[in-house]
């Protein structure tokens, strides 16, 4: 199957969409992996880093995860986007239209945290709610509230369906946060363990991108069910 025979205008089970993300990650693998393992190689640069300047690395982690996480994630929406729409992914373009949008993802994905946080209790129901956020942003042109209220309306009425999605997604990523909070509990040495942990952040650069498939394939899906007049958004973004 080629990226063009991706049929968007169909409604598909968890099964399916895992499927056609695997064929997808698997077709592009070069091109997503490039993208993908920007976390890690930024963290290797960032603990570079450390022994000269002794403040950056908790500076560097906030860097890591409110500017190059979402960019990253950005730039495989652009990637996976141009693979289910017909076109060929490149690096330098979805790295280069993820630029174009930047101010849009990290602004609204602040928003979106700020307001989850003011929640308190709220966060698993709005987190689940404005997961797709990154897609409005990329491949609608949205940003903020627009943003905010465009995930919204596709998770209305299929909230419990999208939770259930997303968590056999991140059953690993799950996992991997339940053992780094009993190692943090129980003292465990490990996590002082420059390696290990950039070893944790190049697992999850492989199954960034299946995640990020599964989560565009599921927001075209959820187009679909609420009747979008035209579920397939091939964009001519500018690489300027």
């Amino acid at each position: 199957m080629t990226a063009a025979e991706v049929d968007l205008k169909t409604q598909r089970h968890f099964g399916e969409m895992a499927g056609l993300a695997v064929g997808i990650c698997r077709r592009h693998a070069l091109v997503l992996l490039s993208i993908a393992l920007i976390n890690p190689l930024f963290s290797v640069l960032q603990m570079s880093l450390d022994a000269f300047t002794p403040g950056l690395p908790s500076l560097g982690s906030s860097i890591q995860a409110f500017v190059v996480g979402p960019y990253v994630i950005a730039a495989l929406v652009v990637a996976i986007n141009d693979a289910v729409t017909g076109s060929i992914p490149a690096t330098w373009r979805s790295l280069s239209v993820a630029r174009s949008r930047f101010v849009g993802v990290v602004t609204s994905d602040l928003l979106a945290t700020a307001l989850m946080l003011v929640s308190l209790v709220g966060i698993p129901y709005f987190f689940v709610r404005w997961i797709f956020v990154p897609q409005a942003v990329m491949i609608e042109g949205k940003r903020n509230w627009a943003a905010l209220d465009a995930s919204s309306s596709l998770v209305r009425g299929s909230w419990w369906r999208v939770c259930g999605v997303l968590l056999v997604l991140y059953c690993f990523v799950t996992v991997a946060i339940v053992w780094m909070a009993i190692s943090v509990i129980t003292g465990a040495e490990w996590l002082r363990n420059p390696g290990l942990r950039l070893g944790w952040q190049v697992v999850a650069a492989f199954l960034l991108p299946f995640i990020v498939a599964v989560e565009t394939l599921l927001y075209y899906d959820l187009r679909v069910r609420h009747g979008a007049a035209e579920p397939a958004m091939r964009l001519e973004w500018s690489d300027a």
